[in-house]
């Protein structure tokens, strides 16, 4: 409810966010929005400022998730093969566990996906976290489509009152 209480998709991201912090004790999340047609995600909401990152599908943690659409738990990031160390050298901070989790709509398309690391009580995350983050799921997800369709909305009615200032414009010359 929290969640989906907002239809602008920054606020929505704040929230989703500051509630999976808050419910999976960890030091970061981020959140990823995803682009079928191009097959890359940008970074929506992070404590770093890491808009400028693009992850393509296929490449590194969050890449592996959007590409198979499926949860995945790493206890030592530096130990899998998949983890991209880049952010952390361009960052200084230090990724120890990781858990990401795919975001998708009902038909199966890929929205987002979130990406905690490092939980406070040390160690990777516990199976007790994973059904947490699994049962917010379809939550955060149809919160970001509607956030995502109301921002879609908003755009095509700027466009179209755009377009009718252009026309009346003129029909009056």
């Amino acid at each position: 409810e929290v969640i989906a209480s907002d239809l602008y998709l920054h606020e929505v991201v704040e929230r989703v966010v500051a509630i999976a912090m808050r419910m999976l004790s960890c030091e970061r999340v981020t959140l990823f929005l995803a682009d079928n047609a191009t097959r890359k995600m940008r970074v929506l909401s992070s404590v770093d400022d890491l808009s400028h990152i693009s992850v393509d599908y296929g490449h590194g943690l969050v890449g592996y998730v959007a590409e198979h659409r499926v949860m995945i738990n790493i206890a030592d990031a530096y130990e899998d093969a998949r983890f991209n160390t880049k952010v952390d050298e361009e960052t200084g901070f230090k990724t120890r566990s990781v858990l990401c989790c795919p975001m998708m709509d009902a038909s199966g398309e890929l929205i987002a996906v979130l990406q905690a690391i490092n939980p406070l009580h040390g160690g990777g995350f516990a199976d007790s976290e994973l059904v947490e983050l699994q049962c917010m799921q379809k939550p955060i997800s149809i919160a970001l489509l509607n956030a995502r369709l109301h921002q879609s909305l908003r755009t095509a009615k700027s466009n179209a009152s755009h377009l009718l200032q252009v026309a009346m414009v003129t029909l009056s010359v």
